[in-house]
């Protein structure tokens, strides 16, 4: 497998999973993991794209791309933190 081969093996496999997290949310809200993944997938798939197409305007594609990993990132961090809930007794 070629190296143009193997980006192109990873565009389709970023675009399938954001297919499935578009199709699988018909109005169903999505977990903030759910939605880091697509997010994730999403920055891959952009990623491939400047590296197969030179000529793109590769600095607006990066900057896009920090900002979806950057939101990722958050999300993720989010999910870590504990819940507190305080009930009254």
């Amino acid at each position: 497998m070629t190296e143009i081969e193997k980006v192109r093996r990873i565009q389709e496999i970023s675009n399938e999973m954001i297919r499935h997290f578009v199709k699988d949310n018909n109005g169903i809200k999505e977990s903030e993991q759910e939605r880091a993944v697509e997010l994730l997938a999403s920055a891959i798939h952009d990623f491939s794209a400047i590296y197969l197409n030179k000529k793109a305007d590769d600095e607006e594609i990066l900057k896009g791309i920090l900002a979806k990993v950057k939101i990722a990132s958050n999300i993720m961090n989010e999910v870590k933190k504990p819940k507190v809930v305080i009930k009254r007794i």
